[in-house]
């Protein structure tokens, strides 16, 4: 067998690695065998020198308590009985203290022990941390709360721990919502989010309750997870009631008494993309512009900019619409086009999508491609049932054709879904 000269040396170097990883782990043992004789040594040492510092009676404790050649509870103890005669204020003499009695199944003495140093800090997360923890396994569920909501207001990244111990032990959810999360709207969303994650309905709505009471604003956008997972469940009514209470206390709720159901029809505002604003679905090759340059009415309008280099299919943009009353229903729109280069204009079509996994067509306007000035369009429709969901939506079918890149602008104001009485 012939071997080449590289893999000779690739072999050399391997073998010589792997010497070097050898004698590294052997001098590394040695050093760890070594260790806790040394540090014993030198914390007695210590303690001889100055009897009267209570850190290395501490030392010493901690040597005893971990020491791998044989621990000994009983000596860890004495040695930080000794410290803390020295230093009675100390948080952590405390909290090592009712570890070690924790490792002699004194439960009584360990939570006093406990409960001291929780006494002489009560701002450092991870003593709250552990003692809700501590609390938990001796079955103190109500302390346990009290230290879990300490340890959250200390260091918030702590929810998602804490919560996954706290709904295994507290049944009641209303203890999590009102007892161990903090009452800040960050942290109520944050247990939102994780109540929709463990689908739990009820405790998603106490839980929206809760956050409408605080007297903390909030961004609406906060609230959209929470609409989306009402929409696939399909409470629809309650959806539109947590858009709705969202928008009030910051003042974006239409009071004018108008009867459009659209939000937004004259895109005076930005869009908040989702709840039930309107939904862009924005690309690369697709841009959605504010323009007050050229609108129908009002101050602004929607632009959508295609830049010709894809072929345009699908929803472009959508907004969810609450209808309470069955009836029939005018949706009308204002629409201005450059000369699009296809055969396929963009449309409005209304589905209903009261039953979320069964949409249905119930109106569809006409195809632009040439609106080279402003248009209203009026589409007439009729709901047959209360309280339904629909989803107004523009769109575009792909083209089939040669010239099928899509290029052009599209103008948008006056979008409008009203009664037809109303009109």
């Amino acid at each position: 067998m012939i071997f080449s000269a590289g893999l000779i040396g690739r072999l050399a170097v391997t073998l010589l690695l792997l010497g070097l990883l050898t004698v590294s782990l052997l001098f590394l043992f040695a050093q760890i065998a070594e260790t806790p004789e040394a540090d014993q040594t030198a914390a007695e040492r210590k303690t001889q020198l100055n009897p009267l510092d209570p850190e290395g009676w501490y030392a010493l404790s901690v040597i005893r308590r971990f020491d791998r050649r044989g621990s000994s509870s009983a000596e860890a103890q004495h040695y930080l009985a000794r410290a803390l005669s020295l230093h009675p204020w100390s948080y952590r003499y405390w909290t090592t203290m009712a570890q070690i009695q924790a490792d002699r199944n004194d439960t009584r003495a360990a939570t006093a022990c406990l409960r001291m140093a929780l006494a002489l800090n009560r701002a450092y997360s991870p003593l709250y941390w552990y003692a809700g923890n501590y609390f938990i396994r001796t079955g103190d569920r109500s302390a346990a709360a009290r230290c879990f909501h300490q340890a959250l207001i200390g260091n918030p990244a702590l929810i998602r721990p804490v919560l996954a111990i706290s709904w295994r032990m507290y049944p009641d959810r209303q203890v999590i919502i009102r007892d161990i999360i903090p009452q800040t709207v960050a942290m109520q969303f944050g247990l939102l989010s994780w109540c929709i994650q463990q689908d739990d309905p009820a405790a998603a709505r106490r839980c929206w309750l809760n956050l409408t009471r605080l007297p903390e604003a909030f961004d609406p956008r906060s609230a959209f997870s929470y609409i989306d997972y009402l929409h696939r469940r399909g409470e629809h009514r309650a959806a539109h009631d947590v858009w709705r209470r969202s928008l009030e206390p910051i003042g974006a709720w239409p009071g004018d008494g108008s009867d459009n159901l659209i939000f937004n029809g004259g895109f005076e505002k930005p869009r908040w993309n989702g709840g039930f604003d309107w939904v862009g679905h924005e690309t690369v090759h697709t841009r959605f512009l504010d323009t007050r340059r050229g609108r129908y009415q009002g101050m602004h309008a929607m632009t959508v900019a295609f830049d010709g280099t894809e072929n345009i299919g699908g929803v472009i943009l959508s907004q969810r619409v609450f209808v309470k009353r069955p009836g029939l229903y005018r949706f009308r729109y204002a629409i201005r086009t450059d000369p699009l280069t296809s055969d396929q204009g963009v449309y409005f079509d209304i589905i209903d999508t009261t039953q979320p996994v069964q949409p249905r067509e119930i109106a569809r306007g006409d195809k632009h491609l040439a609106e080279e000035s402003w248009r209203l369009c009026t589409v007439l429709l009729e709901v047959t049932a209360p309280d339904s969901m629909l989803q107004v939506r523009l769109r575009r079918d792909r083209s089939t054709k040669f010239d099928k890149e899509l290029r052009g602008r599209i103008w948008l104001d006056a979008v409008e879904l009203a009664t037809e009485e109303a009109s």
